[in-house]
């Protein structure tokens, strides 16, 4: 029983892991519907294992006797996860309205101003989010992936496991920038509201969702890359794989980082551009870091410049099109918007100091 709920969970997260991206990055409806439901069976395979699997107290006493315990990993976030959940459910939750009054008042002078725009009787029990639809539909998604969280630190444990995890993740990363090669060649944009054939956002609703996938998978095959020789090189010491084909490897690696970090490049993101270069930074301190991974770190220095040179070369003006978005009027008008909308978050949490208008709104 166990180990047919070990492969039914590691099956069904790797589909998962190939299924969102693809599914407009799952954000919209219906798809994250089926993310849910997905997250939910398999979060009812995972109970059917412990309790399958769960022990006796033993006869020492160490335990209270008589009693089952169940095997289960506890992460040091999971306090904190359990008072934020407690938190979330404490804004949707139905108040005395002059309890909420107290508490909030500009959130209950939002539901006075509604109720005498649209000549209603204010109700006697509110709640403390303003929008309490988006509480419920925002805590589920949270509720959805701390579950996915739980799930894979409690059953993906052996090295065979997560290195299935991550190539699938990589596999599919790759598939993304393939597939937004393919548009940007074609001149086609099948899955994009973006109409500028320079623009890839694969799969992806927008350029900056892609972006910001593709910055993870590149920065986690970097990890791979480099973990990779951090392991001893003679046999005597552990290491079965020749060094023949552990380069094979590296090189089979590196090329599709470059296939990844192309398409990353020609999404046009300013934000993906500015996060993976920050990313590659703080990669790069990681490395040096650990010594046995210092004088690799001149893989970085060499392949991300040559990388950019052969982008120059094999499209110009998209690269230039691309990297002109952080200079110019355009980049001028988009950063006032943006700040715009930054600065009100100042506003909003000025009027809902203490909890918040609530999740999701």
């Amino acid at each position: 029983m166990v180990m047919i709920c070990d492969r039914l969970i590691e099956v069904g997260l790797i589909l998962i892991l190939i299924y969102t991206p693809l599914a407009f990055g799952a954000v919209t409806e219906y798809s994250t519907m089926l993310f849910e439901m997905a997250i939910g069976g398999l979060l009812l395979v995972w109970l059917i294992k412990m309790f399958s699997q769960r022990k006796k107290a033993p006869r020492d006493g160490s335990w209270q006797p008589g009693k089952h315990y169940l095997r289960f990993v506890n992460p040091p976030v999971f306090i904190p996860l359990c008072v934020f959940f407690i938190f979330l459910i404490f804004q949707r939750i139905l108040l005395p309205g002059s309890l909420v009054k107290i508490i909030s008042p500009n959130t209950y002078h939002l539901y006075a101003e509604a109720a005498r725009i649209t000549s209603v009787t204010i109700p006697p029990w509110l709640p403390l989010s303003v929008c309490a639809q988006s509480t419920e539909t925002e805590f589920l998604k949270f509720l959805t992936y701390v579950a996915v969280f739980f799930i894979i630190i409690n059953n993906i444990r052996r090295p065979e496991q997560v290195k299935r995890l991550v190539y699938a993740i990589i596999a599919v990363g790759f598939s993304e920038s393939l597939y937004g090669l393919l548009q940007l060649l074609s001149g086609k944009q099948f899955l994009s509201f973006y109409p500028k054939a320079f623009l890839i956002s694969g799969s992806f609703i927008n350029k900056n969702h892609f972006a910001g996938y593709m910055e993870m998978v590149i920065l986690l095959t970097f990890g791979v890359i480099f973990t990779r020789f951090e392991k001893p090189r003679s046999s005597h010491q552990g290491d079965s794989e020749p060094i023949e084909e552990k380069y094979a490897k590296t090189s089979l690696s590196l090329f599709l980082v470059l296939i990844m970090i192309s398409a990353h490049l020609l999404s046009g993101s300013r934000g993906g551009i500015i996060s993976l270069a920050g990313g590659i930074i703080f990669f790069a301190i990681l490395v040096n870091i650990r010594h046995l991974l210092r004088q690799w770190i001149i893989v970085l220095l060499i392949f991300l410049p040559l990388v950019l040179v052969l982008m120059v070369m094999m499209v110009p003006d998209q690269i230039s099109r691309n990297f002109s978005r952080f200079t110019g009027e355009q980049f001028d008008l988009s950063f006032q918007t943006r700040w715009e909308i930054w600065r009100t978050q100042g506003h909003i949490f000025q009027d809902f100091p203490a909890v918040g208008s609530g999740f999701g709104t």
